[in-house]
């Protein structure tokens, strides 16, 4: 798999041992946003909400603690690639974030515990397949 340094994009020219860093936000943001999930990302017991908007760029607006949020970067991912769920997957107390391709290319970016996301490839799913959410 060929390594490629572009921002945390998913897909087969990421490296999936690559660690997704934690980058604060200071640039203004147009308009085209749209909520694609939400979590506790960060592991505090509050939930974060996650951004995406039409051109792949996406954004997570952290908790600050006194009623507010702070924005953290994620980078730019293809927009072939879309976020299909947010959960706890891994059992860690923190939601991860589920991406899907156009070609059935899966993957999971689960937090790395210091303020980013570890990427993990889940392999291919046929397009006709569909996430389902279990309740436990």
């Amino acid at each position: 798999m060929e390594s490629r340094a572009t921002r945390g994009a998913p897909g087969p020219t990421l490296a999936m041992s690559q660690t997704l860093a934690k980058r604060s936000v200071h640039r203004s943001r147009g308009g085209g946003w749209q909520i694609a999930g939400t979590g506790d990302f960060t592991g505090t017991g509050e939930d974060s909400i996650l951004w995406r908007n039409s051109g792949g760029d996406t954004l997570l607006w952290n908790p600050n603690g006194s009623g507010g949020f702070v924005g953290e970067d994620l980078g730019v991912v293809p927009t072939n690639w879309q976020i299909v769920e947010t959960g706890d997957f891994n059992g860690s107390g923190q939601s991860g974030i589920l991406w899907r391709d156009s070609s059935g290319d899966t993957e999971l970016w689960n937090p790395n515990g210091s303020g980013g996301f570890v990427g993990e490839s889940l392999g291919a799913v046929p397009t006709s397949w569909s996430v389902q959410k279990i309740f436990a």
